[in-house]
């Protein structure tokens, strides 16, 4: 969405555009190691996986909004064993 501001530094807003674009482009590829999550880590469907790699996007996946867009109970409460 903001990839025609990447080299944008060209004055007034240009700066913070850029600084804009870097931030998406962080939340989509930057690697998260996702673990003790209520839902994912221990849901039976996934096989219990105790560590999940992703980005900001595996839940924050709403194309262009950054909401969940399914309706799965997720809670980023640690996980208590």
């Amino acid at each position: 969405m903001f990839d025609a501001w990447q080299n944008n530094h060209d004055g007034g807003y240009g700066q913070a555009r850029a600084m804009i674009a870097a931030g998406e482009k962080l939340f989509n590829s930057a690697p998260v190691h996702i673990t003790g999550v209520r839902g994912l880590n221990d849901n039976p469907a996934l096989n219990y996986p105790p560590e999940i790699t992703g980005t900001c996007t595996t839940c924050h996946d709403s194309f262009n909004i950054g909401n969940h867009s399914l309706p799965l109970p997720l809670d980023i409460a640690p996980l208590t064993r």
